[in-house]
């Protein structure tokens, strides 16, 4: 059994967004804001699909008025996280996406909360009769 580090990364990515949009049916939006973390996710999981966002896709994922997302991203920008270029095919739209800096914390973070929480051992289990993949090796973009 081979593992995709990085493609179980994502699936961590995934899950934790869908559980974020989950709490606000049960719960008031208004107690979760955190923009800038939901477009992170977004473009984390778009790198994870090779796929490209643009940034009133990534508005949209933060779930807050464009303007507000517009400032995040621009935060998130001047701290080296996230880079936008405009579209080749279209100069009316502009790409953003997480920067290698970026993409390396996402998966720090990601690494580090699953072996925090045993998710990884969750992930994993079943796929090789309990052989689990080592995140801390190097084996797993850290």
């Amino acid at each position: 059994m081979t593992f995709d580090c990085q493609a179980d990364l994502i699936e961590l990515a995934r899950i934790h967004y869908a559980d974020r949009r989950k709490r606000e049916k049960h719960l008031p939006a208004a107690l979760f804001g955190e923009p800038a973390w939901d477009i992170l996710l977004d473009l984390f999981i778009a790198a994870g699909d090779d796929k490209q966002v643009f940034v009133s896709s990534a508005c949209l994922a933060a779930h807050v008025p464009q303007t507000t997302a517009l400032r995040r991203i621009q935060m998130l920008e001047d701290l080296g996280l996230v880079e936008r270029q405009g579209d080749a095919g279209d100069n009316r739209r502009t790409i953003v996406r997480l920067t290698a800096d970026g993409l390396g914390a996402m998966r720090a973070f990601f690494s580090a909360s699953a072996l925090a929480n045993g998710a990884w051992a969750r992930i994993m289990e079943g796929r090789a009769g309990g052989e689990l993949a080592s995140l801390g090796n190097g084996r797993c973009g850290n």
